[in-house]
């Protein structure tokens, strides 16, 4: 009797288990079927690659499109669309042209610009118009100066065109190519020449200026031989005697840290002044250059 109920038993497993079987046969096949395996493969989900065409599992071509869409892929939507409505015009004051370059000051007033007539501007946002700030030559007068936008007049008139903050002191530098490398404070007016020339040389075309956190000052001179008049001489020679200078507010003394440039006319330093970027616009490249770090200079 026991041998009998084993047998019966042993044999209602044995179905139970061939149903099992086919049974999920039938699924995998319904799954195979087409294109929508999920079998996670070497190539990706339910797909295998054959030569450079990508196929399902099932191999139909409904399958093979239902798998690229089903393939993992990364999509960058911008949040907004940028048109030109998207930016205000500044107004400036109608006998103002040639804006050169912007700043902001430490509370992110401003932008601060400076002026073909020889005067640096100043944003104000309540009135939604430009002031006077500061001017870079001493011998500036209105009478003979505003407005003008003749390069004939820059020498007395001042031509301010590189402008950059430290926020630490407020100070606000100008690299003015006439002028040279000056400096005036937060309240703004007659600013102070800190170096006109170098080792008695004049700068000839003196025009980018910014202060790392320590606050010592990066300048470029685009050229050694040509100014701002002979804009179109530098380009047409292929001119590299640009450079990239520092100026140390402790010592008062200016060091040249890179030569031989074609057009240096930008500069930026990092956030934690372990190296600046300058911009060579004859040689259509910018270089970055490392820097020790220093203690700061207020």
């Amino acid at each position: 009797m026991r041998s009998g109920r084993r047998e019966r038993g042993m044999g209602q497993r044995r179905r139970r288990g061939r149903v099992g079987d086919e049974r999920k046969r039938m699924r995998l096949g319904k799954r195979k079927k087409g294109s929508g395996s999920r079998q996670l493969g070497k190539e990706g989900w339910g797909c295998e690659k054959e030569g450079e065409r990508w196929m399902t599992k099932g191999g139909d071509d409904a399958g093979e499109e239902k798998s690229k869409r089903n393939r993992k892929s990364i999509t960058i939507t911008p949040e907004k669309n940028i048109t030109l409505t998207s930016f205000t015009k500044l107004p400036l004051p109608s006998t103002v042209a040639s804006p050169e370059s912007l700043a902001f000051d430490f509370l992110g007033e401003g932008p601060y610009t400076g002026v073909s007539d020889g005067r640096i501007l100043k944003y104000i946002r309540l009135t939604e118009s430009f002031i006077d700030f500061a001017y870079t030559s001493p011998n500036r007068t209105r009478a003979f100066c505003d407005g003008t936008t003749s390069l004939d007049k820059s020498p007395i008139c001042g031509l301010p065109l590189g402008l950059g903050f430290n926020y630490f002191t407020g100070n606000l530098y100008s690299c003015d190519p006439f002028i040279g490398l000056t400096s005036v404070g937060p309240f703004g007016g007659l600013a102070t020449t800190l170096v006109p020339t170098q080792d008695g040389v004049p700068y000839r075309f003196l025009i980018a200026v910014d202060v790392d956190t320590n606050g010592i000052v990066s300048f470029t001179d685009a050229s050694a031989i040509y100014g701002p008049k002979d804009v179109e001489k530098s380009i047409q020679s292929g001119d590299s005697t640009g450079r990239v200078l520092r100026y140390d507010p402790k010592s008062k003394t200016v060091t040249t840290l890179l030569s031989q440039l074609s057009g240096a006319v930008g500069v930026a330093t990092s956030s934690d002044a372990s190296f600046l970027l300058v911009s060579e616009f004859i040689a259509k490249r910018v270089r970055r250059l490392a820097q020790r770090r220093e203690s700061r200079h207020f």
